[in-house]
C-alpha cells in the first residue's frame, strides 16, 4: 500500500508523527470550509483551448470530485486554501485545482501536476 512515494497509506509519515520526528514527505494541511464554500466551485468547465474537453466538478462530503466528460477518475480533492484544493492520486501524483474568479462572473480553473499546468477550463456564469 506505500509503494508509491505518497501511496495509499503513508506509512513512512505516520511513523515520523509517532517518533516525534520532522516529517520527510510533508503532505498539504488540509482547511476547514463550510459546505457552501467548496459548494460553490462545482459545475462544469470548458478548456477554452479545447472546447470539446470538460472539466467536471461535483461536491462530496467536504470534497470536490474531479471527472471528464471523456473518463469517470473520481478523484478526490481536499481544500488547501479557500480557492484551491489537493488531490494525492495512485501513484503519488501530486495534483492541484485552483479556482479564480474572473472579473466577468465566469470562474476559471486550472489543474496543475507537479506544479505544471496540465489542464484549464471556465465555467459560464
Amino acid at each position: 500500500m506505500n509503494n508509491f512515494e505518497k501511496g495509499v497509506c503513508p506509512y513512512d509519515n505516520i511513523a515520523e508523527i509517532l517518533d516525534n520526528k520532522p516529517s520527510s514527505n510533508p503532505l498539504p494541511k488540509k482547511v476547514d470550509l463550510p459546505a457552501p464554500s467548496i459548494r460553490k466551485y462545482a459545475g462544469e468547465y470548458i478548456d477554452p483551448e479545447s472546447p470539446s474537453t470538460k472539466h467536471i466538478i461535483t461536491y462530496l462530503e467536504q470534497h470536490l470530485i474531479y471527472n471528464t466528460n471523456d473518463l469517470n477518475w473520481d478523484m478526490r480533492f481536499f481544500p488547501i486554501a479557500e480557492n484551491t484544493f489537493h488531490a494525492i492520486r495512485q501513484g503519488g501524483a501530486d495534483g492541484v485545482l485552483k479556482f479564480t474568479l474572473q472579473s466577468d462572473g465566469t470562474m476559471a480553473l486550472e489543474m496543475t501536476q507537479y506544479g505544471q499546468v496540465i489542464g484549464k477550463g471556465v465555467r459560464k456564469k
